[in-house]
């Protein structure tokens, strides 16, 4: 049964790490496309998907370590 649980934890997780990337990507390609400033949005949307990736797994981290 725990191993279970362990599945959909690491899979919801796997779906925030990809969701977060994919808006803040989209955000910047609309501003792109928005400002004619190809690719420095898409650019800056990217690291800070990659960034909230990282907020994400330290969070995740301390949940797990703690609880």
């Amino acid at each position: 049964m725990k191993e279970d649980k362990a599945w959909t934890s690491y899979a919801q997780l796997g779906l925030e790490l990809s969701v977060s990337v994919l808006i803040f990507i989209s955000i910047g390609y609309f501003l792109d496309n928005k400002l004619s400033s190809k690719p420095w949005f898409t650019l800056s949307g990217a690291f800070l998907g990659i960034v909230s990736v990282f907020y994400i797994l330290w969070k995740d981290f301390i949940k797990r370590n703690n609880g």
